[in-house]
């Protein structure tokens, strides 16, 4: 994930980046708290709600950041 002041690049379950592109009027959630773009970090989970665009981004309305997955571990 890298993330400018204008955008936010993702990359998704099928290993394609995506560009995301914010605005002022982009919300970010991170459980019931708002934060910026500029708090996500690189191995954050997250789901983008927005509009795509003719070049191919995604203008986001909202970025939700998702719980970290537990670590799976295998008993003996």
């Amino acid at each position: 994930m890298q993330v400018d002041a204008a955008t936010l690049v993702i990359r998704g379950r099928d290993d394609r980046e995506r560009v995301i592109r914010l605005s002022d009027d982009t919300r970010v959630r991170r459980f019931r708290d708002t934060i910026t773009a500029n708090d996500l970090a690189m191995h954050d989970r997250v789901v983008i709600i927005g509009s795509p665009t003719a070049d191919g981004h995604i203008d986001a309305q909202f970025i939700r950041v998702l719980p970290q997955s537990p670590t799976r571990t295998r008993g003996r």
